[in-house]
């Protein structure tokens, strides 16, 4: 049986995710098909567990024109790159290379 060593980082933006990902994919240290970039976000705002959410006032209380609960949503960890590595000294690298771009480990946010 062959073991999964995927690994997963989140990004604060999609374009910080798709830098990350040209620069494994220019520097031919990975094939494209290898890595999926995954965006949970959308035209709403950003979710919140399963729910999409306004920008709330200090209050907690949603009210308002759209405008005033979507723009400019601040998005926490809804931008995720995933790597299929072939081994488990190749995820080591890779995790290395994305920790110094500024992502998030997912393994690093969920309990082991």
């Amino acid at each position: 049986m062959q073991q999964d060593h995927t690994i997963a980082f989140i990004f604060s933006s999609f374009d910080d995710a798709q830098v990350a990902r040209q620069a494994l994919i220019d520097s031919n240290r990975i094939d494209a098909d290898r890595i999926r970039v995954d965006v949970r976000e959308d035209e709403a705002g950003p979710t919140e567990g399963n729910f999409v959410i306004g920008n709330k006032r200090h209050d907690g209380k949603q009210s308002g024109d759209y405008d005033e609960q979507y723009a400019n949503p601040r998005i926490d960890g809804s931008v995720t790159l995933f790597v299929s590595c072939t081994s488990a000294e190749e995820a080591h690298e890779m995790r290395s290379d994305l920790s110094a771009r500024g992502a998030v480990d997912l393994a690093d946010r969920t309990p082991s």
